[in-house]
């Protein structure tokens, strides 16, 4: 192979790898734009006994484990936090009402910072958790679909 040839060779290959690695890491950046991982879980619930008897009260830690504040919505009068019964192999959702003065005060938003926590104590709904059974509490924060929960049994 002359000089010549070898000139012409490298001037039409040399294009062709420049455009190639261009798409290899025009490729590789728009994969990390919108294939991210997504967060991992920036809410936490927790209850501080796997398993309590009727008429106890029951107190769930809500907790932010991200890096940025979070608003979960509290429900009162109803239940600050969703909460579902184990009945016939599916998880079916209670409701139960507190008085009116038991929101006296109560944020309509529960906000936590960063890796903050606060207790959910129920015991205005006695009622949720008065029958033997296994039970779940789930709480999202803002607008995600992502949450957390927790399961506990209640016994007699």
């Amino acid at each position: 192979m002359n000089y010549a040839t070898k000139v012409r060779l490298i001037s039409y290959m040399l294009p062709v790898v420049i455009i190639l690695l261009f798409v290899k890491f025009g490729a590789h950046s728009i994969h990390r734009l919108f294939a991210q991982t997504p967060p991992a879980k920036a809410i936490a619930l927790s209850v501080p006994q796997g398993s309590y008897t009727v008429g106890e009260n029951i107190t769930a830690k809500l907790s932010n484990t991200s890096e940025s504040s979070l608003q979960v919505a509290n429900h009162c009068p109803g239940e600050p936090l969703n909460v579902y019964r184990l009945e016939n192999s599916k998880w079916t959702a209670i409701h139960a009402t507190a008085p009116m003065s038991k929101c006296t005060g109560e944020p309509a938003v529960y906000i936590l910072p960063a890796h903050s926590s606060i207790p959910i104590n129920y015991a205005p709904w006695p009622s949720l958790f008065d029958r033997p059974g296994t039970y779940r509490i789930y709480a999202t924060a803002g607008s995600s679909t992502q949450g957390s929960m927790v399961e506990f049994t209640v016994t007699q």
